[in-house]
């Protein structure tokens, strides 16, 4: 996954070769280069100066599925210099819990 940057500032995200295409609508891709690689021979890239990042998954935190579930990020965040989707832990409404105990205690 990659991500169009500006400044260290996200511009678009998830950025694909349809992205590429729509950016530069007047030139012809094949498979001589990698998304990368022909985003960096774009204006875009040589006198606009946006860069192409890779976006990676962040860690994704072991919970208790009872009481919290996790939530990743739709956007990525710049973490220690990297573009990553961020997983984070939520805890669960009671409301949640009850439906959840009243679910396990049907199954017995």
């Amino acid at each position: 996954m990659h991500a169009k940057i500006k400044d260290n500032t996200l511009i678009l995200f998830p950025y694909t070769h349809h992205s590429l295409v729509l950016d530069n609508p007047n030139t012809r891709y094949d498979d001589r280069y990698d998304l990368l690689g022909w985003f960096n021979q774009t204006e875009t890239h040589l006198l606009e100066g946006y860069t192409l990042e890779e976006v990676v998954d962040g860690d994704i935190p072991v919970i208790d599925l009872a009481v919290e579930y996790n939530q990743t990020a739709v956007q990525p965040t710049l973490v220690d210099g990297v573009w990553t989707l961020v997983t984070t832990t939520v805890p669960r409404t009671q409301e949640e819990i009850d439906s959840i105990a009243s679910v396990m205690a049907s199954l017995v």
